[in-house]
């Protein structure tokens, strides 16, 4: 199939997508709407209330002493609500501010708990100032979090607040991105069926569109 949205505002559907949370960050809501794009945003003050008011006037996290980026920050993720086979391959434009990790996924299934939709298990792309980091993530019920094992790097330097476009591949038992003309692939038994999507977290992120390919 092909699909493609542009984020601008009042130009694309929110019910194609669902909301998806992970219970490791502390603050869990909708990506925000932007003139040209969708992103995630800060915290409620009242949580965290020194650093966000530095934050916003200027201060780069990195300069503030005891800087939680997990708290500050909002966690957010869109993902396309039909579930694809293996074999598809996905594109999106995205930017980040300092500490942003953009993360691309391709989730075996997705599970209700409480009020809330998690991936139970799935492969990830997580962009960030020094290049690729692809995990394995898996929910763990009973403690109410997700766990993470890294599974593969690709080292290429991206700049903060510059639009790039990244295409993620799922071909047989291999899960694989291209960015800026160059890419790499990573072994990874990868499921027959999954639900494709990304994550806002850590930082400012942004999405400009969505296209499968």
């Amino acid at each position: 199939m092909s699909y493609f949205v542009d984020f601008s505002r009042g130009k694309w559907n929110k019910d194609d997508f669902s909301r998806l949370d992970c219970f490791n960050f502390p603050y869990r809501t909708d990506l925000e709407q932007l003139d040209n794009c969708i992103a995630n945003g800060y915290s409620p003050i009242e949580m965290f209330n020194a650093d966000l008011e530095k934050v916003k006037s200027g201060v780069a996290p990195s300069e503030i002493e005891g800087f939680d980026r997990g708290g500050l920050f909002t966690q957010s993720a869109c993902m396309y609500k039909e579930k694809q086979k293996n074999g598809v391959s996905f594109s999106v434009d995205f930017s980040f501010d300092e500490f942003g990790a953009p993360t691309f996924f391709y989730s075996r299934e997705i599970i209700k708990e409480g009020d809330s939709l998690v991936s139970a298990e799935g492969i990830e792309a997580t962009a960030f100032e020094k290049g690729i980091n692809f995990w394995h993530s898996a929910f763990d019920k009973e403690n109410k979090k997700t766990n993470f094992k890294k599974v593969g790097h690709f080292p290429y330097p991206l700049e903060r607040k510059k639009i790039y476009t990244i295409e993620l591949l799922t071909v047989s038992d291999k899960f694989g991105v291209k960015l800026a003309g160059q890419g790499t692939w990573v072994d990874f038994p990868m499921y027959d069926t999954g639900y494709i999507g990304f994550y806002a977290c850590e930082g400012i992120n942004r999405f400009y569109n969505f296209k499968i390919v």
